[in-house]
């Protein structure tokens, strides 16, 4: 299980922490780590900002720790010999250790972490074999260099559930549309495809018929079934040619609200033969739910169709 650290949690937090430089000199890591990192007042001032966390057993013995801090982190501002997958909001983990090795307790730790954020950054020195391996194991991509404020260098690495889940629809859809020209129909099985894998509120496409918007294949509740030109996202969406994202529809200005359940929205125009013939709606009853990342992947998708 895991929760937050108290102040109580301190003395085993550090045995914690002395174990895990030990399996780091095991493992040939000798220069991280040095002068007693983390000190017991670093550890403090984690649990003091509710940023420490803990795994531990059914005996409540703690077995593995980490820092798990909402970005932007300073020293992640440049990234050298690479680049950051993409500037989506993140969290951060600092100072993972576990007791052990080979009890998954920093595998743990990170799927926790994923159910609380999209997107994780984190760095590790290059003698860190053992980190390198759990990260690639999860699934991080290797970024480039960041340094410390003291100067020293540390491999980057991020991870974004998003990034991957439009990264293997952007691979299905590629199958399903090759060699198929009919708009309807890869419009249906791309609404299906987003729909299923992101659990969006409601994803669809409007078709443009003369000067307004008709209702085309869609996943969801019913929806309003004609927009007027330039009228609400859809309409604008068309009018203006590009991607709107609106983190909250009420702030929109003549936003049409077919539905009181949609809190945030994004419409991707949909071109063919250098004209738009759709737009791509998808709304989300949470707010902001729709970021650059979303607007990057769904522009490239729908080219496919």
């Amino acid at each position: 299980m895991i929760r937050k650290a108290t102040y109580e949690d301190l003395p085993e937090l550090m045995e914690v922490f002395g174990k895990a430089r030990e399996i780091m000199r095991a493992s040939g890591n000798l220069n991280q780590w040095n002068d007693g990192y983390p000190s017991e007042e670093i550890v403090r001032k984690d649990i003091e900002k509710g940023v420490s966390y803990v795994l531990f057993e059914d005996d409540s013995k703690i077995i593995a720790t980490m820092a798990f801090i909402p970005g932007p982190d300073p020293t992640y501002a440049k990234i050298y010999d690479g680049e950051w997958l993409d500037d989506s909001p993140y969290h951060v983990i600092h100072r993972i250790a576990a007791a052990e090795p080979g009890h998954n307790a920093a595998s743990t730790l990170m799927a926790w972490a994923f159910t609380q954020t999209e997107c994780i950054r984190i760095d590790t020195h290059k003698d860190n074999v053992i980190m390198q391996h759990i990260l690639d194991k999860q699934g991080f991509a290797h970024c480039g260099m960041i340094y410390l404020t003291n100067g020293d260098p540390r491999e980057a690495y991020q991870m974004n559930i998003k990034v991957n889940k439009y990264k293997a629809l952007y691979n299905l859809a590629h199958c399903y549309f090759e060699g198929e020209d009919d708009l309807i129909a890869n419009m249906a099985n791309l609404s299906a495809m987003i729909h299923r894998e992101f659990e969006f509120w409601w994803t669809g496409f409007y078709r443009v018929v003369g000067e307004q918007l008709v209702l085309g294949p869609f996943q969801g509740p019913t929806a309003c079934t004609k927009i007027a030109y330039g009228k609400g996202v859809c309409g604008s969406a068309w009018k203006r040619g590009e991607t709107i994202v609106v983190p909250d529809v009420e702030e929109f200005p003549g936003h049409i609200a077919c539905s009181s359940e949609s809190r945030s929205e994004i419409v991707v125009p949909v071109w063919r033969d250098g004209r738009i013939v759709a737009v791509l709606d998808i709304d989300s009853e949470k707010l902001g739910t729709f970021t650059e990342t979303d607007k990057v992947w769904l522009e490239r998708i729908v080219e496919l169709i």
